[in-house]
């Protein structure tokens, strides 16, 4: 007779060793050594059937169709759910188990003849191991178990399992390469949860309320930098079709652009109606400069006190539409945009291209600071030549993808060397965090 203490150990090591596709590892040893000693501590059974240890066959989604089938793009990896672990005290633990259990069963096996005496025997070899090992692993438990919770945070962020985390294309690793102002090309390879929730950065031109911009323009420039309003240009549908139609020809939309910097005034303005709709159907949406539009819609929810709220509950949905026809009268002294990105205050290059000819560019480090004053360098250059370094600066994006650009603030003080008589062309280029990049651009007619 063995102890339970010792059966259910010896079980549940047994048992885990059997479920690892590598027995002779450290992390399955000290995995099924604890295993063990949450039998012999607590007779608490650690295998596949009511166990929160996951089993090979689980871990590995063998039964799984969606995971198994020839064409899903699955790759399995082991995870080292014991890092800190004491190889060589769980290995003499382990030992010390597999004795005590062999003398048992020996002693079975010796005194077969003598019942009485085989279970003495049983008893006395059980009792004392087990007191001498629950001594032992309690001791290696209380160690590990410090270690683990110290560092079990850390431990997605130690190398070799972040290597393991790169975005790839079979065993392929994936790169986004760009070209970098002054030091050529370079590629960037972004972790697989970064590659899943990116992409490509777009630029919209600043489509705001004209009501908010009126209530702000009343404000200092301090409190308007401190400000929460929301700028985008919105409109709400009651949803009655005729009702929802004219809600949108009502509401008046001002264009990004502005005859003066510290005016509000917009140059264009335009109702939702006047726009048209873009897609993303093919490729070439994402060169086309867009605006985006909040629409707002009331539906049926509750009140904070649980009690029905029919069509008092507003939801937002963002519509995106493409540039309206631009015609100005006088010069453009600030550009407002709004950056689409995950992390649009993480982009890494920026570049503005006026009529092909002038271009400035600012170069960020995104390991720095969102905060630091030397977060980007500036560049400029003209008709192709080469760049010239202007100066170092914050991030020019918002957390929120709000980028004014205002020309004189970078040295353009005679504005005609960015804008023309008749069309003018601007470009923007972006490049994201994980590499990913865009160009887009729009005209206008002064």
């Amino acid at each position: 007779m063995i102890p339970a203490e010792i059966g259910v150990g010896v079980e549940n090591f047994i048992s885990q060793l059997d479920e690892s596709d590598d027995i002779f590892s450290t992390y399955s040893f000290a995995l099924a050594s604890k295993a063990f000693a949450v039998g012999l501590m607590a007779s608490a059974s650690a295998r596949e059937q009511g166990s929160s240890l996951v089993s090979k066959s689980s871990g590995w989604a063998d039964n799984t169709v969606s995971l198994t089938s020839g064409i899903a793009d699955v790759k399995r990896a082991r995870f080292n759910a014991a890092p800190t672990e004491d190889s060589e005290a769980w290995r003499v633990s382990a030992a010390a188990t597999a004795i005590a259990a062999a003398a048992c069963l020996t002693a079975d096996a010796a005194l077969a003849w003598i019942k009485p005496a085989a279970i003495a025997a049983n008893i006395a070899i059980g009792v004392g191991s087990a007191a001498l090992i629950y001594n032992m692993i309690s001791s290696f438990l209380l160690e590990d178990l410090e270690d683990e919770m110290k560092y079990s945070h850390q431990r997605p962020l130690q190398a070799d399992i972040l290597d393991s985390m790169m975005a790839n294309n079979g065993d392929e690793k994936i790169s986004y390469s760009y070209s970098r102002i002054k030091t050529g090309d370079t590629s960037w390879t972004p972790y697989l949860m970064e590659d899943f929730l990116y992409e490509r950065p777009f630029v919209n031109l600043a489509l705001n309320d004209t009501a908010t911009l009126n209530q702000l323009q009343g404000m200092s420039s301090t409190n308007r930098e401190k400000s929460t309003l929301n700028r985008n240009c919105f409109y709400l549908t009651p949803g009655d079709s005729a009702k929802d139609a004219a809600a949108k020809k009502a509401a008046n939309c001002a264009v990004g652009l502005f005859y003066k910097a510290d005016d509000l005034t917009s140059a264009i303005q335009k109702p939702v109606s006047a726009l048209s709709e873009l897609k993303f159907h093919s490729s070439s949406d994402w060169s086309k400069m867009g605006v985006k539009v909040d629409r707002w819609e009331k539906v049926d929810g509750l009140h904070p006190d649980g009690s029905e709220n029919k069509k008092g509950v507003p939801i937002r949905h963002v519509e995106r539409y493409e540039v309206p026809a631009i015609t100005v009268e006088n010069w453009i002294e600030k550009y407002s945009f709004v950056v689409d990105d995950l992390m649009p205050h993480r982009l890494r290059q920026i570049r503005m291209n006026f009529n092909y000819q002038e271009e400035i560019a600012w170069e960020c480090d995104v390991t720095k600071d969102y905060e630091a004053n030397d977060n980007c360098t500036v560049y400029k250059r003209t008709s192709g030549s080469e760049w010239t370094e202007l100066r170092k600066e914050k991030h020019p994006v918002k957390k929120n993808g709000q980028f004014d650009f205002e020309p004189r603030k970078y040295g353009y003080d005679n504005l005609l060397a960015i804008q023309k008589d008749n069309q003018n062309t601007v470009t923007i280029s972006t490049v994201n965090k994980i590499g990913l990049s865009n160009t887009q651009r729009f005209y206008s007619i002064a």
